[in-house]
């Protein structure tokens, strides 16, 4: 298995921040985020103007005369769920700027339990193995 070096996994760092670097200096993040901002308003305000009491309608049968009523889809759903996946792409964004910028990764901290729930029995084999590797060249540099 092999191991890198941290100032290899530094190095890797730096080579993916670069292009955001550049997005920060030439100012194009902040008008992706102004953008993204404009866009978010604009379905705010489209689920405010939104008519919610329209949902059905009555029609007349033409033949004979019974009335039923016709429920229609409402399209509002569509532009809140939009509206989730701008929001959640402009936190992911911010933050992404944030940390580029020297900021703390501000991700919420799931913690070690959380990442062994999701974990398949082939994956914690494999870090059993990690550990155990780890504990011999430990002990032997003892």
């Amino acid at each position: 298995m092999a191991r890198y070096p941290i100032e290899q996994g530094d190095r890797i760092v730096e080579y993916a921040q670069k292009p955001l670097r550049s997005l920060l200096a030439d100012g194009t993040a902040a008008e992706i985020l102004k953008s993204v901002f404009e866009t978010l308003q604009k379905q705010a305000e489209a689920l405010r103007k939104a008519d919610y009491e329209e949902l059905s309608k009555e029609f007349s049968c033409p033949h004979c005369g019974k009335k039923f009523w016709e429920l229609f889809p409402v399209p509002f759903d569509v532009v809140a769920k939009a509206m989730a996946y701008t929001a959640k792409v402009t936190d992911e964004v911010t933050r992404l700027l944030s940390f580029v910028q020297g900021g703390p990764d501000s991700r919420p901290d799931l913690g070690l339990g959380a990442i062994f729930e999701v974990l398949t029995d082939e994956q914690l084999d494999l870090i059993k193995c990690w550990v155990k590797e780890n504990k011999e060249k430990t002990s032997s540099l003892q």
